[in-house]
């Protein structure tokens, strides 16, 4: 990841950087940063430090999702099995020839599958552009700092595009941007507090938005398990009193 990449960096093994453990964006902005000392010496130390910052952070981050995705799996199928063993005991103590375990399992396999289709909704539409923006800033924050031109770097990253774009929530962050670019036209430079600035608003909101996902998707297991799990528990409980009294 990006702290074998700093190893080969450090130890001047130059020739054929490579990583086998892609991290989303952040490897390919490392790699275009060590290209940059390999081609024109550049000093590249403080927008790396800098990047392992965010890396840190953002993979706090998407552990705590992974987590509450594996969290809500593993939930799901402990309830399954403990299911199953149940109504097997209860069938087996009655002395009942048949039971529907297919129908159980069928109700509680569609719930999980309902569970993982509203999962990658929720996470599509809560951190929607995040990856962009992040990439966006974070590109202009470490080259423009390394002296590169900014506004061939604005058009390299579409931020005219993006400011083109109505998404309430990005409103102060696409304001912000209209700052830079206008500074950017006008002196062919930028502050680059300015574009830290942004990348604080941008990492408050991103925080902001996952406090969200883990509200929507406890209540999106909630009700799996209430319609899905409680609700094939209840239904074959009535199987199970139903064949019953067929029984005797």
């Amino acid at each position: 990841m990006i702290f074998e990449l700093e190893k080969q960096i450090l130890t001047g093994e130059l020739g054929g950087l490579k990583s086998d453990h892609q991290y989303k964006f952040f490897t390919t902005l490392v790699l275009r940063l060590f290209h940059l000392k390999q081609s024109f010496g550049a000093g590249i130390y403080p927008a790396l430090k800098y990047i392992k910052q965010w890396v840190a952070a953002d993979y706090f981050y998407e552990q705590k999702i992974r987590e509450i995705f594996w969290g809500g799996i593993f939930q799901m199928i402990s309830i399954m099995v403990i299911l199953t063993i149940f109504f097997w005991v209860m069938a087996a103590e009655l002395g009942l020839t048949i039971f529907p375990f297919i129908s159980l399992w069928s109700m509680q396999l569609f719930g999980i599958l309902c569970y993982l289709l509203g999962y990658t909704i929720l996470v599509k539409k809560t951190f929607y552009l995040f990856d962009y923006l992040f990439l966006t800033i974070l590109n202009l924050r470490s080259f423009i700092g390394l002296g590169d031109d900014c506004q061939k770097l604005m058009q390299e990253f579409r931020i005219y595009q993006f400011l083109q774009l109505k998404i309430r929530r990005f409103d102060q962050i696409q304001l912000k941007l209209q700052q830079v670019t206008k500074r950017i036209q006008d002196i062919g430079t930028v502050e680059i507090d300015q574009l830290d600035d942004i990348l604080s608003d941008c990492w408050n909101l991103y925080k902001q938005r996952h406090r969200l996902f883990e509200q929507q998707i406890s209540l999106l297991k909630f009700f799996i398990l209430a319609i899905f799990f409680l609700g094939s528990y209840l239904y074959h409980l009535l199987v199970l009193v139903s064949q019953l009294q067929l029984e005797f």
